[in-house]
């Protein structure tokens, strides 16, 4: 099995930001006592899936943009207490290294507003949205090119 495609590698980099996002939406259950614990585990179990859904993404990025190995270390690190403030900064300067690669001023946002780690969640939101753009992009730029020609 080959590495992933530069296409592939922005979805699941999208696909982790969104989960990312659901499992602090999900948190917010925990405000109910009833739900607490299923809260709690749910929005984990969210995060560490989102996280592996980051970490494969940053992965496939790395010889197309010269941040992406901070978002693996960052994507590691942010399962480890105490050092998981340090990964969502990597992670968010990785983002923004992403934007700043493929010019899309919403990933940038995206990124500083995640390395900003009280405003994760909403450059999470921004990133997916981002993400999505740059997708595009990528996807028409593919199309567009010619078939390689037979040697």
């Amino acid at each position: 099995m080959g590495a992933p495609g530069l296409h592939e590698s922005l979805g699941r980099l999208r696909r982790g930001s969104l989960f990312e996002v659901v499992a602090v939406l999900v948190l917010f259950l925990a405000l109910d006592p009833f739900l607490f614990l299923l809260a709690i585990g749910l929005s984990v179990l969210f995060a560490v899936i989102g996280l592996f859904y980051m970490y494969g993404g940053f992965s496939g990025l790395r010889p197309y943009v010269g941040g992406a190995g901070l978002g693996r270390v960052g994507a590691i690190l942010m399962v480890i207490p105490f050092l998981d403030i340090v990964g969502v900064i990597l992670t968010g300067i990785a983002i923004y290294s992403v934007g700043s690669k493929f010019d899309s001023g919403t990933t940038k946002i995206g990124g500083i507003l995640t390395a900003i780690v009280v405003t994760a969640f909403i450059g999470f939101a921004l990133a997916y949205v981002g993400l999505g753009e740059i997708m595009g992009k990528v996807g028409q730029q593919q199309q567009q090119q010619p078939p390689a020609s037979p040697s």
